[in-house]
């Protein structure tokens, strides 16, 4: 399981570009890229972890009850995920941003409340903007909670989404302060080059034990 945590915050730190181009704008629009609002950006990125771990509660409700079967099929599922997200870490496709699409429906609900929200001023208020601006469609965020859904646990995919988060953490503080070197981190071909390819040698474990797995349950129930 800990292999889990270590991806999902690999994700995370290795998709500062991507998290850069999605919320640098927001982060300039909520008066964040300021070194003197540095307790209003905290405020704000612990509210978009906070969604993030809240998003991880609601898919463990759903994979607990999950058959083995399907669980398993999830897995394989996730493996060719994490595989997508390698590749696009290493530049060698756009497609995971597609998944986004999944999303586009709840943040049409969600806009509403965020143009009424509008620009914060209290520190609660920047608290909120974080967790309504979590639910932004990403294509990264969504191969977390892939990942997350497939542990199974009700306390492990909530931990496994806080890890993503935390791994974002470095690339979304350096738009507002201190730490500029760490959010270019995972913008350096090298770094992005290998963390890919732990994302891949993950995917590939993760087909391997699942097939293990799978025979291993075919051969006590046949």
């Amino acid at each position: 399981m800990n292999s889990l945590y270590g991806a999902a915050f690999l994700m995370g730190l290795m998709g500062s570009g991507h998290c850069m181009a999605m919320c640098g704008g927001i982060s300039s629009a909520l008066g964040l890229s300021h070194p003197d609002k540095k307790a209003p950006a905290l405020l704000y990125q612990f509210g978009r972890i906070t969604s993030y771990t809240f998003a991880g509660l609601i898919v463990a409700a759903f994979g607990i009850w999950i058959p083995v079967e399907v669980g398993m099929a999830l897995r394989l599922f996730t493996a060719f995920i994490l595989v997508g997200v390698g590749l696009y870490m290493m530049g060698v496709t756009q497609a995971i941003t597609k998944l986004e699409l999944l999303g586009q429906p709840l943040w049409r609900r969600l806009q509403p409340a965020i143009k009424k929200l509008g620009k914060p001023t209290t520190y609660y208020q920047y608290w909120l903007a974080g967790i309504l601006w979590g639910w932004l469609p990403c294509g990264l965020v969504y191969s977390a909670l892939a990942l997350a859904v497939t542990s199974q646990g009700l306390h492990t995919a909530p931990l496994i989404m806080l890890s993503f988060g935390l791994g974002t953490l470095p690339s979304m503080l350096s738009l507002n302060f201190a730490g500029h070197q760490l959010g270019i981190l995972g913008k350096r071909p090298a770094i992005r080059i290998i963390g890919g390819l732990l994302l891949l040698l993950l995917a590939f474990w993760m087909l391997y034990s699942t097939g293990l797995t799978y025979f291993g349950h075919t051969v006590n129930h046949g």
